[in-house]
């Protein structure tokens, strides 16, 4: 059963993933979580307005997270950001790590580096960016709430641009299911949780 605060009402040191399909509600309830827990909140925001479309829905989810708030946008380097800027407050949302990926792999520097198989540059980039996360992580007394795209359900793989982007976000989540304590997958706005650690929070 979630549970994401003490009984003092003091946000624990926990690490909860939250994987789903495109509008499967994984966003909504990352933020329900979030709120649940009692205390302020820090939204990380991945996401680039790169067409009308998607600076319409960054819009419509702003405007339906609680005005008190905080939110850090953050294209890549999610670790050093998070080290730097965040403010104190105890619960992090990160909404989402497949934008962070995304955003490394259309930074490549040629096409051809969005094959059928991620290019090993592009590859530990990527690597970089799990492992800044999880050393910050580490090193803080946090919630840390990860929202990440699950896209072994679909037919991503049809087009090998895309490819790489599906196989270093699966591989991703694999890493980062291993290390969490709780996950969660989304399916039609209903969470499935899939892990919740024996050992409690860490």
């Amino acid at each position: 059963m979630w549970k994401g605060s003490d009984a003092g009402g003091k946000a624990l040191k926990k690490f909860v993933l939250v994987l789903g399909g495109a509008r499967s509600g994984k966003s909504e309830f990352a933020e329900k979580l979030a709120a649940s827990i009692g205390g302020g909140v820090v939204f990380v925001a991945t996401g680039s307005p790169v067409d009308e479309t998607l600076r319409l829905r960054i819009q419509r989810n702003r405007a339906r997270r609680p005005q008190a708030w905080r939110t850090l946008e953050v294209g890549t380097s999610i670790g050093r950001a998070l080290a730097k800027d965040v403010p104190a407050e105890p619960i992090v949302l990160l909404d989402s790590l497949s934008g962070a990926i995304a955003n490394v792999v259309l930074r490549a520097r040629s096409r051809e580096k969005l094959a059928e198989r991620a290019d090993p540059e592009v590859e530990q980039k990527v690597d970089a960016e799990v492992a800044g996360l999880l050393n910050w992580y580490a090193r803080n007394e946090r919630t840390l709430i990860v929202v990440s795209d699950e896209l072994s359900m679909g037919a991503t793989n049809a087009l090998p641009s895309v490819g790489a982007y599906a196989e270093l976000n699966g591989q991703t989540n694999r890493r980062l299911a291993e290390v969490a304590d709780e996950v969660f997958l989304m399916i039609a706005g209903i969470p499935l949780n899939l892990k919740e650690s024996p050992k409690g929070p860490r």
